[in-house]
């Protein structure tokens, strides 16, 4: 089911490496969704259809009907804030690492002024309930005046696949036997991903 499709989703970490471009072609494929790419080191509009790539400087003009998912990366700060604040959700892919962790906290307290429901997403976790992972989530949420969420991608091959392939993990794990069995597991994780993106910007508090 596409649940995402009337959004305007923001993707954002300072820090390269956490999953974001993978994160925003996962929403827009499965959600009919089209991608702004503000990331000069990016790839996106080389590899989809749908892709309107900006370059650094350049006037930004959002599509003013439908929903749409922003890859942010290396813009100007000034000009990420006010795309930022025109947005219904912020989605913070990070990583439990040290370098990871310190670049996410900054970044977030560049942004905390910006009222956005924000949802952060522990990338290439072991398990759900990983300690390094809540620790960093809730080193985070202390610099927001509002409540925001936390959801998982869990540690899976499926994922690079699917960037390199630029297909859609959902629809491929509905076929049925082999091509479709190794991404069933990986589609339950999407699908639950985009329900809390849509309860986070309905302002639901769920818990870690």
């Amino acid at each position: 089911m596409k649940i995402l499709t009337k959004l305007k989703i923001g993707v954002l970490n300072d820090k390269g490496g956490v999953g974001k471009s993978a994160i925003v072609q996962q929403i827009a494929l499965a959600n009919d969704l089209l991608i702004i790419e503000l990331d000069p080191y990016g790839n996106l509009s080389t590899r989809l259809d749908g892709v309107t790539a900006f370059e650094q400087g350049e006037k930004v003009v959002l599509p003013k009907k439908g929903g749409f998912v922003v890859d942010f990366g290396g813009f100007a700060h000034e000009q990420e804030d006010a795309i930022i604040a025109s947005l219904d959700v912020l989605c913070v892919p990070f990583t439990a690492t040290a370098e990871a962790v310190e670049t996410t906290y900054n970044m977030i307290a560049r942004i905390k002024h910006i009222d956005i429901p924000i949802l952060f997403i522990a990338n290439r976790v072991v398990k759900k309930d990983e300690k390094a992972s809540i620790s960093a989530f809730k080193l985070f949420s202390k610099l927001l005046a509002n409540s925001a969420n936390m959801g998982y991608i869990m540690e899976s091959r499926t994922i690079q696949s699917a960037v390199n392939n630029a297909f859609n993990i959902i629809e491929v794990a509905k076929e049925k036997g082999i091509k479709g069995q190794p991404f069933k597991n990986m589609a339950g994780q999407l699908e639950q991903l985009f329900k809390t993106i849509k309860n986070t910007k309905n302002g639901e508090v769920l818990d870690v």
